[in-house]
């Protein structure tokens, strides 16, 4: 595929109808002149992706790693990081890595509990600092939890675990989802990052 304007008419597996990838991937293709009704997004689990395309189903698929590694290993074309890409020109070119989950807690909560807030960012930085450090191990845990065959984990590179972001890296999917809609209003990005120690 040359262009995304190629997908007009098209069904794109997404693992959700709403949130980030599906409005990375419009964003996307209204800077190519497509539009979303112009696409019909098919909410598709990742791990059934590959199988929905090789049947014909499908016409493209949005997937992230290492589901993305699963399906090129069946023949299929892998383009780039659509929510990389879309982060990428919405931010003029200043941010070029992607946020694809973000654990989240309601305010009350954090502001009642620091210590549970900060107790359970060290455990993710524990693991993460495990997994960095036993890449086998990281690679054996994903077989077991996501059915992926071990041969094709091999292949796949591991995700960038961070337990950090910052206000500022959140100011592109303002306007991504500004952009496409999915909000009307710019929020405060302050306070949409947990300050605590």
């Amino acid at each position: 595929m040359e262009s995304k304007a190629e997908l007009k008419g098209k069904s794109i597996a997404v693992p959700s109808l709403t949130g980030i990838i599906v409005d990375s991937v419009v964003y996307l293709l209204q800077r190519d002149g497509v539009g979303r009704r112009d696409v019909r997004f098919v909410q598709t689990p990742l791990a059934a992706m590959g199988d929905q395309l090789e049947a014909g189903h499908l016409d493209a698929a949005i997937a992230t790693l290492p589901f993305s590694t699963a399906i090129a290993s069946r023949g299929f074309h892998v383009h780039d990081d659509v929510i990389v890409e879309a982060v990428h020109d919405a931010s003029d070119g200043m941010v070029n890595e992607a946020i694809t989950t973000v654990w989240s807690a309601p305010r009350h909560f954090t502001a009642d509990h620091p210590r549970a807030i900060a107790a359970w960012r060290t455990s993710l930085r524990e693991a993460i600092e495990f997994l960095d450090n036993n890449p086998s191990d990281a690679r054996s845990l994903m077989a077991g939890w996501l059915k992926i065959p071990t041969d094709v984990l091999e292949r796949a590179p591991l995700p960038d675990w961070t337990v950090d972001i910052t206000p500022q890296q959140l100011v592109p999917y303002v306007g991504i989802a500004r952009a496409v809609g999915s909000i009307d209003s710019d929020p405060d990005v302050n306070s949409l990052v947990w300050q605590g120690p």
